[in-house]
């Protein structure tokens, strides 16, 4: 059964709480990541001056206290992928979770 014209919720409405829920997410991930970053830059000031002066490596084949802009992005996609996906699973969710008391 279709519902009749003016019934029901219409297209855009059903979209706005999922995007409203991705784009808190999204915004979680970036100031996350900014957040990442700024404490890789303190840890890299307190490190032994050792580590950066000889040019270590990570696992990844990266140099210790050297920032990236392609690493940069990479946890700004991974934080902002990984919170919008955290937001609509807080929107799927949301009714049996405990409110306000």
């Amino acid at each position: 059964m279709v519902p009749a014209a003016g019934h029901g919720p219409s297209t855009p409405a059903l979209f706005r709480l999922p995007a409203i829920g991705a784009l808190a997410g999204t915004a979680a991930g970036i100031t996350a990541a900014a957040g990442s970053r700024v404490a890789m830059r303190i840890s890299a000031a307190v490190a032994h001056p050792a580590l950066s002066e000889a040019g270590v490596r990570t696992e990844n084949g990266n140099v210790v206290g050297v920032i990236t802009v392609g690493g940069t992005l990479g946890l700004i996609l991974f934080g902002t992928i990984l919170t919008a996906g955290a937001g609509l699973l807080y929107l799927a969710l949301r009714r049996w979770l405990p409110g306000p008391p």
